[in-house]
């Protein structure tokens, strides 16, 4: 963030004018003389920098006149360059007592107020300043500033244009000042999590100036923010253009894939950057997520090191090796990293949150929730605070405590909202007819010139939180298979050639391409598991596409209590990408579309390719569905798959301590706990799967179910 403010320092022509400006005292003849006197010695100490010579004759002033505010006011501006802060406040405010319009005083206090980050305390001061000078560009440049860090852009945009208008300088020039204007207040708005504004403000800071580097560097950052990831290439492409050594740029393009699950085309862009910039440690810990994503665990790890040996107290370098140890199941590990990290940063709020992964909390736990409610009450950016109400929610949830669990999750979810663009509807529907439609039985039984007879592949899909996990779990603790993850393959593909999918055109070149890149990827897990598992649960929707490139693939269909696996979804901390888990109404809709599509593919796809497993049964009969889950992908049976539990390995999701534990049956029918707030999915229970808009006939809005106008019972 950059520093707007000018330092407070008076002109020359100021201090010699400063005995003009002299307060009219109760002393007469000598005293007064002597304290004028005393002041232009001190401004002539002051001038050549023996600020400590100037002090005492200032001092010696105000003794002579002890409402002399002029000296009070040049003793605060010495007092400020020694570095003497907190003495020199009540000298400012002290001249100001005596002379409520003090133009200087009233000046140099409100910057110094800003200085401090005292953004409230310094705006009556610069206020003052702008009723006495009307026309005074600095105070009018840090009200604009304060303005636009209270999210008011409005009138930060009016205040700094004006004072950019009085400021010397041509026609090109302010052109150019107002794209730097348009470039900080973009920050502002990112920094209060107001992505979509951001946004705005960097086009606007772009178009007066099409060469700023970093409005194109830091609207990428705001639209990462926003899913956008198409638009994050285009900005970093256009940065890297402009200034080919941009690290920044490099990184946020490398977020970008890395979101969109091109993981080899992201760990080529930081290591891009880190060859530009070997010691940032932002980019460190990227790479080290993408190694993770990519099953290059060791490498992560060493990632991690890296940026801790750089800068030891990085904060977010140990919360990603705590998070690395949870992928390995090293629980007290993890807790040893988010333990240094809080005594470095005690009010992380991501490392705070990140410890209610590490097991189920206990009422003896509370310590944790009084930390959490304090560091929300004094405030949070947006995106802190959902990561914390998040967590606030899974430890009343532990407890027991099911409402004040809702309330915190109700606000995770409406901070969640804020920073994301919203489910579109419509969008969804119309993506499951045109799917529904081009991918009929004829097209998906026939034979795919360019396909690839390889069964290698076993695909788990079904809704987020449904039991993905659990399922790969299983099959991955057999010594013949490797579970690789959530891989956004298919679904980028989608997006890299969304026409041909959408309307079935599957052509040849298409297909082969397709299985010869996705056999590649697969081989950089494993080389000889004869079995690798995609478990990208969203891949429900591409069943169509991935059962032309792999006719012999495996494809396994979770399901789960449909309010049970929405609740779960409504409690996670997802990204942009599923926007529809952040509200309830967007989720029965989703879920609507979801359930539609499979009662497609179910009467479609073949049956010996094609194998549906219930949670709640799988529950009740773990050895029955284990083995005839083994059985389905072509692999002897193996005792190991019901120790899933004991299997070491690590994974990249967000059920990491579930499976972990043996086989539980606590999360069979738990929406019970929450039935009085979760109006709008209650309809699912009975939804046949064959409507047409969704399914959900009467699903309200959010804000209309019982519960939704509640007030935090723990006051936060």
């Amino acid at each position: 963030m950059f520093n707007w403010f000018r330092k407070n320092a008076p002109t020359l022509k100021e201090e010699k004018a400063a005995d003009a400006r002299t307060s009219e005292s109760s002393y007469e003849g000598n005293q007064i003389a002597e304290s004028k006197a005393l002041l232009k010695q001190g401004n002539a100490f002051l001038e050549s920098g023996r600020l400590d010579e100037a002090a005492e004759c200032y001092r010696r002033a105000i003794a002579q006149n002890p409402d002399y505010s002029d000296a009070y006011t040049n003793l605060g501006h010495v007092l400020q360059r020694q570095g003497k802060l907190d003495e020199a406040i009540p000298l400012y405010r002290k001249a100001i007592e005596i002379t409520p319009d003090h133009l200087m005083a009233h000046q140099n206090l409100g910057f110094l107020l800003m200085g401090l980050g005292r953004s409230e305390a310094a705006e009556e001061s610069l206020c003052r300043v702008v009723a006495l000078a009307p026309e005074h560009v600095g105070a009018l440049h840090n009200l604009g500033v304060i303005a636009a860090q209270r999210g008011d852009f409005p009138q930060a945009e009016a205040l700094l244009f004006k004072a950019t208008e009085l400021q010397p300088g041509g026609t090109g020039d302010h052109v150019l000042a107002k794209a730097d204007i348009y470039f900080h207040l973009g920050d502002e708005a990112s920094a209060l999590g107001k992505y979509e504004e951001a946004v705005s403000f960097y086009q606007k800071a772009i178009k007066r100036n099409p060469g700023h580097v970093f409005a194109h560097v830091n609207i990428a950052i705001a639209l990462l923010e926003l899913g956008l990831y198409d638009e994050v290439e285009t900005y970093s492409r256009k940065a890297i253009a402009l200034a080919p050594e941009t690290y920044e740029a490099y990184n946020n393009l490398g977020a970008a894939f890395h979101k969109r699950g091109q993981y080899a085309e992201a760990y080529s862009c930081f290591r891009r950057a880190l060859e530009i910039k070997p010691d940032c440690v932002d980019t460190l810990c990227n790479l080290g997520e993408t190694c993770t994503l990519s099953g290059k665990f060791d490498e992560a790890a060493s990632c991690y090191r890296r940026a801790l040996e750089i800068k030891p107290d990085h904060v977010l370098a140990m919360i990603c090796l705590g998070k690395d140890a949870i992928n390995k199941g090293r629980f007290d590990e993890a807790n040893d990293y988010f333990q240094r990290a809080l005594s470095i940063d005690p009010d992380s709020p991501v490392a705070w949150a990140a410890l209610v992964d590490l097991r189920k909390m206990t009422p003896e736990d509370g310590e944790w929730l009084s930390t959490a409610e304090r560091l929300v009450k004094k405030g949070l950016p947006v995106i802190y605070e959902s990561y914390l109400r998040f967590a606030m929610g899974k430890y009343c949830d532990d407890v027991k405590h099911y409402d004040e669990a809702f309330a915190h999750y109700f606000r995770a979810n409406e901070l969640s909202r804020s920073m994301m663009p919203r489910y579109d509807r419509k969008k969804q529907t119309q993506l499951v007819d045109d799917l529904i439609k081009a991918y009929g039985w004829d097209q998906v039984n026939r034979v795919h010139k360019g396909s690839s007879s390889s069964a290698r592949p076993v695909f788990i899909v079904g809704m987020p939180r449904s039991g993905t996990s659990l399922l790969e779990q299983i099959i991955a603790s057999h010594p013949e298979a490797l579970g690789a993850g959530e891989l956004l393959y298919f679904n980028d593909a989608f997006n890299s050639h969304e026409e041909m999918v959408r309307n079935a055109r599957l052509e040849e070149s298409l297909l082969s391409e397709l299985a010869n890149k996705y056999l590649q990827l697969l081989s950089g897990f494993s080389e000889d598991a004869k079995i690798v598992v995609d478990k990208m649960p969203i891949n429900f929707l591409w069943l169509g596409l991935i059962h032309a490139v792999f006719p012999n693939a495996r494809i396994i269909h979770t399901q789960r209590n449909p309010v049970d696996t929405c609740l779960s979804n409504y409690f996670q901390n997802f990204s942009a990408a599923y926007s529809f888990t952040s509200d309830l109404a967007d989720l029965a809709h989703y879920y609507g579309e979801y359930r539609r599509l499979m009662s497609h593919w179910r009467k479609v796809l073949p049956s010996n390719v094609f194998l549906e497993v219930a949670y709640e049964e799988l529950t009740q009969d773990q050895e029955k569905w284990s083995r005839a889950i083994i059985e389905f992908i072509g692999l002897d049976w193996d005792e190991r798959c019901l120790n899933f539990h004991q299997t070491e390995r690590q994974m990249a999701t967000a059920s990491n301590w579930q499976v972990r534990q043996k086989m539980y049956k606590s999360s069979v029918e738990r929406w019970r706990n929450y039935e009085k707030f979760v109006g709008p999915l209650i309809g699912l229970l009975d939804f046949d799967g064959e409507g047409g808009e969704g399914g959900i006939c009467g699903a309200t809005d959010q804000g209309s179910y019982p519960g939704s106008e509640m007030t935090n019972t723990n006051d936060v």
